[in-house]
This record gives C-alpha cells, sequence and structure tokens, in this order.
C-alpha cells in the first residue's frame, strides 16, 4: 500500500508540474475557474497508472501468474509421454533391427 501512495505522489507531481508549465505558456493558470476540469486529468493520470503497475507488480509476486516462470514446473502427462517416447527411440540398436514405427 504504501509502494502504490509513494508511485502515486512521484506520478501526481510530474503530471502537475507539466500541466501547469503547459497552461503556463499558454498564458492562463490553473487557478481559474476554467481549469478546474484539469484536475480531474491530473488526479486520474497518476491513479490510472498506479492501478495498473499495482496489477503488474502483483502478477510478478505471484508465481503461477507470471508468463514466464523461472521455477520448476510440473510437467504435463503429455509431456511424459513425449519424453518417454523420445526416450525409447533414441536406445541404441543392434545393426540389424529395423526402425520402431511408432
Amino acid at each position: 500500500m504504501i509502494r502504490n501512495v509513494a508511485i502515486f505522489v512521484v506520478l501526481f507531481t510530474i503530471t502537475l508540474a507539466a500541466v501547469q508549465s503547459a497552461v503556463a505558456t499558454a498564458g492562463a493558470s490553473l487557478t481559474d475557474q476554467r481549469m478546474w476540469p484539469l484536475f480531474v486529468v491530473i488526479l486520474g493520470v497518476p491513479a490510472y497508472i498506479t492501478w495498473r503497475l499495482h496489477g503488474i507488480l502483483a502478477n510478478r509476486s505471484n508465481p503461477r501468474g507470471m508468463i514466464f516462470p523461472f521455477g520448476k514446473k510440473q510437467k504435463s502427462a503429455a509431456q511424459e509421454a513425449r519424453e518417454e517416447r523420445l526416450k525409447r527411440n533414441k536406445e541404441p540398436r543392434e545393426k540389424n533391427d529395423p526402425p520402431s514405427s511408432s
């Protein structure tokens, strides 16, 4: 939770500075009555980015939710059968034995 608040505060500060500089170059002020809808944007953008980052970081801490897990994964029955079939086919054969047809 503290991480989310810290990310939000940093993003809010960056967004506020960017919007303030854009408004100042246009010759207006954020304290003007017409600029109040910009505060919705100034709050909404960091809130959305914080929400998305929270989801990404939560999935990263959950090994099952990761796209590329780095741990040892349990093999499926099909994978084990495939490996067993490959082992049987790679066993050394005698020179006169025909190749297996499986």
